[in-house]
């Protein structure tokens, strides 16, 4: 194995536990908010079953199950889709500003059941997001098999001199090496070509 294909090798190394612990701490986080959030619901169940679920014919923690149920199909779906609770909502008129800050400065209480619902939403959908944007990280984890890191090795230093886009012969190695910010497109005479940057010389030894 060549050095450049070495210090490639080496940076995708880096960048992939970077990744990893990134992955590693958004799904902690998630799983940890959501069993505080989703742990909140199965209170507020058990407490309205203890209301309602005899008139059903259900016990109070069946009740709250069935709650909880709900709750977690429907927050991890929308998580999933990427709902964003805030999306389609117009900006705070006048008129409430005004009404909050007279709230504010007093007894009295304003609230917007608009921005409270969908921050209740965000709040529920908090823990699922992280969880799934923690998958989405461990995906994005740079490949590292041999053919690939020889093709960017080579590329490397064929780029030392520029590469025409049109000339690329082996996009994935290209996309290997800008996701490790080794080069970067110019225009040069009206044209779009790769380049080195000071991190893409340092690893192909011209640095």
């Amino acid at each position: 194995m060549s050095s450049t294909a070495a210090n490639i090798r080496r940076l995708i190394a880096e960048r992939n536990r970077e990744l990893a612990l990134r992955a590693a701490i958004e799904c902690s986080t998630g799983v940890l908010f959501s069993l505080f959030v989703f742990g909140g619901v199965f209170v507020f169940g058990l407490f309205m079953g203890l209301l309602v679920a005899d008139k059903l014919g259900l016990s109070a923690v069946q009740f709250a199950l069935i709650v909880l149920t709900v709750f977690l199909a429907a927050c991890f779906w929308s998580a999933w889709r990427r709902v964003d609770p805030f999306e389609g909502l117009s900006p705070v008129s006048e008129g409430e500003y005004f009404a909050v800050l007279v709230a504010a400065s007093g007894t009295a209480m304003y609230f917007q059941p608009r921005l409270v619902s969908a921050g209740g939403a965000a709040l529920l959908l908090g823990g699922p997001e992280n969880i799934f944007n923690s998958i989405s990280t461990w995906r994005h984890r740079l490949p590292d098999d041999d053919a690939l890191v020889n093709d960017a090795a080579n590329f490397l230093i064929l780029a030392q001199h520029g590469i025409k886009v049109s000339d690329i012969q082996s996009m994935p190695a290209a996309v290997l090496l800008r996701r490790l910010a080794l080069i970067k497109p110019i225009q040069l005479d009206g044209q779009d070509v790769m380049v080195l940057t000071e991190k893409g010389k340092q690893a192909a030894g011209l640095a």
